[in-house]
């Protein structure tokens, strides 16, 4: 079980990886990286 717990933990942090060095790439990546991250506001 904690094989498949670490594997499955795994891919999150692929899959959280990725949308972000996408959103580096595309402005529309990056608003959707701003708005899931409240708190920080650019004025």
């Amino acid at each position: 079980m904690k094989k498949f717990h670490l594997i499955f933990l795994a891919i999150l942090l692929c899959l959280i990886f990725t949308r972000f060095s996408l959103a580096q790439d595309q402005e529309e990546g990056m608003f959707q990286a701003a708005s899931i991250t409240p708190g920080i506001g650019f004025e």
